[in-house]
C-alpha cells in the first residue's frame, strides 16, 4: 500500500519548495506565497482522506517527510514573516486555526532601554525588602496586644449598639 497519488504528487511539490526556499538568499513574495499555498492543499487532502469512510493507507515514511519538511519551514520563520505583506495574505486568505504555518509567532524583540528596566529592577529590591522589615518591626512591636486589640473592638461594639438605640 502506498501513499495515495494526489498527496503524494502535492507532497512532492511542497518538498520540491521548501528545498530550493532552503538554498534561496532572497525569497520573493511569489515563491513564500506559493509554498504555504502547497502546504494548504496538502492539509486539505488530508483533511478530506480523513473524512472518507474507508480512509486509505498512508504510509508512516509520508509522515516522517511532511514532518522534517515542516520542521525545515518551521526553522524559516523569521525569513517568513520578515516578508511584509505575511499577515496581510493571512487576513485575506483567512486558513483554519489549525494550519501551524499561517500562525507563526514573531519573537518578541527586546525593549530598547531594557537594561535600564532591569537595573531600577534590581536597585528596588533592597529598598523593598528594607521596608518591609521596617513595617514588620512596627507591627510587632508597637502592637496593642491581644487586649488592646479586644478592647478597641469592644469599644467599637458599644458605639455601634448605642447609634442603633438612639435611631429607634
Amino acid at each position: 500500500m502506498s501513499t495515495p497519488e494526489p498527496l503524494q504528487h502535492a507532497y512532492n511539490k511542497y518538498h520540491q519548495l521548501v528545498a530550493n526556499l532552503g538554498q534561496l538568499s532572497q525569497w520573493s513574495h511569489a515563491d513564500v506565497l506559493g509554498l504555504l499555498q502547497q502546504r494548504d492543499r496538502i492539509q486539505q487532502l488530508i483533511d478530506h482522506l480523513a473524512q472518507q469512510p474507508d480512509s486509505p493507507y498512508i504510509s508512516p515514511q509520508f509522515w516522517l517527510r511532511l514532518a522534517e519538511d515542516d520542521k525545515t519551514l518551521g526553522q524559516q520563520q523569521a525569513q517568513l514573516l520578515d516578508k511584509g505583506h505575511f499577515n496581510d495574505w493571512r487576513k485575506s486568505l483567512n486558513p483554519p486555526a489549525h494550519y501551524w504555518w499561517w500562525h507563526l509567532k514573531q519573537d518578541d524583540k527586546p525593549l530598547k532601554l531594557g537594561w535600564l528596566w532591569t537595573g531600577l529592577t534590581l536597585a528596588s529590591i533592597p529598598i523593598i525588602l528594607a521596608l518591609a522589615k521596617d513595617i514588620s518591626t512596627r507591627f510587632v512591636t508597637d502592637a496593642p496586644g491581644f487586649w488592646g486589640i479586644h478592647r478597641v473592638g469592644v469599644t467599637g461594639g458599644f458605639r455601634a449598639v448605642c447609634r442603633r438605640g438612639r435611631a429607634d
